[in-house]
């Protein structure tokens, strides 16, 4: 082979390696589009807090097992995510695509009935218990009966 034909041969290596770099480049790193339907507000804000897949979905280190295992992970911690709201009887559907540039999971999630106060029984005891203060803080407690428990508020409360 002549050294003509030896350049001839880089320069083509060369023009096919700067196209699949670019195209790589182009592409990115894979990502998960992560899609919560059926909550709102706090529930879903948590809901995305719990969830293990929306910590990695830009993560360089994204592979088709990884993105299956979170993805079989997701309608447990989403349930976990409702139960501070008062929802123990959560369903979770989920749905992962495979998409150009990664993945997209879908989760539909119906709450079901949340877990409701029937009775608030709280009673003081020792010295402090006719004190002002704390009669007034029972009379005005933002748990009452009928109100959808909240595990944060409950917490507060005891604190």
């Amino acid at each position: 082979m002549s050294w003509r034909h030896y350049r001839h041969t880089l320069r083509v290596l060369c023009v096919l390696l700067a196209l699949s770099t670019g195209s790589a480049l182009a592409a990115g790193n894979p990502h998960v589009d992560v899609e919560i339907q059926g909550i709102s507000g706090d529930l879903l804000k948590n809901a995305r807090a719990y969830l293990s897949i929306e910590t990695y979905h830009d993560s360089a280190t994204l592979t088709q097992s990884l993105v299956d295992r979170l993805n079989a992970r997701a309608p447990e911690e989403i349930r976990k995510a409702l139960e501070p709201y008062g929802y123990y009887d959560t369903k979770v559907v989920s749905d992962l695509t495979e998409t150009e540039t990664g993945w997209h999971a879908k989760y539909v999630v119906t709450p079901g009935t949340p877990v409701q106060i029937r009775k608030v029984d709280i009673q003081l005891s020792g010295a402090g218990k006719d004190d002002a203060v704390f009669r007034n803080y029972l009379d005005k407690l933002p748990l009452k009966p009928g109100d959808q428990l909240n595990q944060p508020v409950y917490e507060n409360i005891k604190q």
